[in-house]
């Protein structure tokens, strides 16, 4: 049972800290499509530069990328169980449809900086990622929505004196 509660207790702390570089990043990649697509990477957004921001932006992506691959595979026989229909999750379309999203945002992210940078590829690329972006920050939403209650009271238990079991 000890071994139960430690993994619970592990995957709080893992989905926690993986919240805060997935919302900046989301920040930032929403403050790049508002004030910086389409327009001069020298203008200022909160006396920031679009060059800046684009750098901080791709830092927290990388980062979240890592944390996320780290939930995943935490979480990695619940996942298989969702693709090969093992499991009735009644969020299962959900989370199949943000794992999708997620893949694709960071395949367009990716493969816009690292395979054909600075290429006609490259901009349609960044395109396909502002849109998926978005659908990203829908389906991720509607995800924590459907958990919170379970982030709440791991919180609660975390942060009291209770025992968690």
């Amino acid at each position: 049972m000890k071994d139960k509660v430690s993994k619970t207790t592990r995957n709080y702390y893992v989905d926690i800290i993986s919240l805060t570089p997935f919302l900046l990043m989301i920040g930032t990649g929403i403050i790049m499509l508002i004030y910086h697509t389409g327009k001069p990477y020298c203008t200022e957004t909160l006396s920031i530069d679009g060059n800046t921001w684009l750098i901080i932006h791709e830092l927290f992506s990388v980062i979240s990328f890592i944390l996320v691959v780290i939930h995943l595979t935490i979480h990695i026989d619940w996942l298989k169980n969702l693709f090969f229909n093992k499991l009735s999750d009644k969020h299962k379309s959900i989370n199949i449809t943000l794992f999708i999203v997620f893949s694709l945002t960071a395949l367009t992210a990716f493969s816009s900086w690292l395979i054909v940078s600075n290429t006609e590829i490259s901009e349609g690329l960044r395109g396909a990622h502002n849109k998926l972006g978005l659908l990203l920050i829908i389906f991720f939403s509607v995800h924590i929505t459907n958990y919170f209650k379970w982030l709440v009271k791991m919180t609660n238990q975390v942060f009291s004196k209770k025992k968690i079991i």
